[in-house]
């Protein structure tokens, strides 16, 4: 099951983003939290969700800061890799954070 739609290649309708096999309800919402936190403005997740979200699921009640310390360098990641996808003819969705560098 596609968790979100974060790449298309129009040559051959593929589309690209992270999978998780169905029926796994904790990894689909684990992954759409961490895209969310990667995404979003330092302090802009709410510190008493991502606790609640973190005991819910059993991930580490730091998640959300350890997401942080990443995702300061989330931008420049995904420009570094979309120059080379767009050179293979991916483009990214709208609002899936590639589409913003």
């Amino acid at each position: 099951m596609l968790v979100q739609p974060l790449l298309f290649r129009a040559s051959d309708a593929a589309v690209f983003g992270p999978v998780v096999r169905q029926g796994d309800d904790a990894w689909f919402v684990s992954l759409r939290w961490l895209l969310l936190a990667l995404k979003a403005e330092p302090g802009a997740v709410n510190p008493d969700a991502a606790a609640r979200i973190a005991s819910g699921l059993g991930l580490d009640p730091r998640w959300i800061e350890n997401i942080g310390s990443v995702s300061k360098d989330y931008a420049a990641l995904l420009e570094r890799h979309m120059k080379v996808l767009e050179s293979q003819g991916w483009v990214a969705f709208e609002g899936s954070g590639a589409a913003t560098w």
